[in-house]
């Protein structure tokens, strides 16, 4: 809601009680011997306090629906970054269970290097998690997965990559 709506919103509803309350006040004082003297004082009060009191309602109103979908934008990001999280370490640990442990398995552990990764390797791997995690997620899913997170195609890409970089990271410290 704009704040041009707002103030609209505000003053229509203030309009509105301050209508009512004249109406009411106009009747009980077309007959005065009914309405004792503290029933004007509260109408009165009330002529004055209503649009003061729609302001607040509305301005309460107004943050609540900004808290709600602050919130709502927050459990959405969270659940991305969870789903894309879980799925970079789910394919780096099948990437370990199968190509990394195939090549090392291929290697002489008296050679030069022993059974380690060369660096060509080891890229040609995350490249491949990479492409395997963009696979899963489809086009549809990163799309919407970037537009959620603010990113770029080609920020997206550099945060799935880093996700793909943290989980062999937290791997080779959790399984060395």
């Amino acid at each position: 809601m704009t704040r041009i709506q707002q103030t609209l919103t505000v003053i229509l509803f203030g309009g509105v009680i301050w209508l009512w309350a004249f109406l009411v006040q106009a009747q009980t004082t077309a007959t005065p011997e009914k309405v004792s003297g503290s029933m004007n004082w509260i109408l009165a009060i009330l002529v004055v306090c209503a649009p003061v009191l729609t302001a607040a309602i509305t301005w309460a109103s107004v943050k609540f629906a900004d808290l709600i979908k602050a919130r709502t934008k927050n459990e959405l990001v969270g659940g991305i970054l969870a789903r894309l999280t879980t799925t970079a370490f789910t394919l780096v640990r099948e990437a370990e269970q199968t190509a990394v442990a195939a090549i090392k398995a291929a290697r002489d552990p008296k050679s030069p290097g022993g059974t380690d990764l060369t660096k060509e390797e080891a890229e040609q791997i995350k490249k491949a998690v990479v492409d395997k995690l963009k696979e899963i997620w489809g086009v549809k899913g990163l799309h919407e997965a970037g537009k959620i997170l603010g990113l770029t195609d080609a920020g997206l890409d550099k945060f799935l990559t880093a996700k793909v970089e943290e989980a062999v990271f937290v791997e080779k410290r959790t399984n060395p």
